[in-house]
């Protein structure tokens, strides 16, 4: 069992790919626009979306994946999260989850529960008009 289940030091070094493709969204839950990175995470892994799943990290958390093997990475990791997410939270849905907020325009901390279960808190940044998780 995961003792502090912190989602991101486990599985979380993940990069994004440079493609002319439009990029896949997360259903618009009813949270805090800082937490729509973790709400397409959960999704992501939900639906076994990659393509999703690349979207959630900041740059300084994709940046050291090579190119080369690119692929292989992102199958690996999302495997790795529906492992640990099927044992920590069974048969989840996203809707099981609420999250709140606690920072500024910039930067903050979005924290999890689940079912009414406090989990760590992640780490979020804004880069550009999007919200990244920035941190493993």
């Amino acid at each position: 069992m995961i003792s502090s289940l912190c989602f991101v030091s486990l599985f979380a070094w993940a990069a994004t790919s440079a493609t002319d493709e439009p990029r896949p969204e997360a259903p618009k839950l009813e949270v805090v626009r800082q937490a729509q990175p973790v709400v397409a995470w959960l999704t992501a892994v939900k639906t076994s979306d990659v393509k999703l799943l690349k979207t959630v990290w900041s740059t300084r958390m994709t940046a050291g994946i090579p190119q080369d093997g690119e692929d292989e990475h992102w199958n690996n990791r999302l495997e790795a999260y529906k492992k640990v997410w099927a044992q920590q939270f069974g048969e989840y849905e996203v809707s099981d989850f609420t999250f709140t907020f606690a920072g500024n325009d910039t930067a903050g901390v979005v924290v999890i529960e689940h079912k009414g279960r406090k989990l760590p808190g992640l780490r979020v940044i804004k880069e550009g008009d999007q919200w990244k998780i920035d941190e493993r």
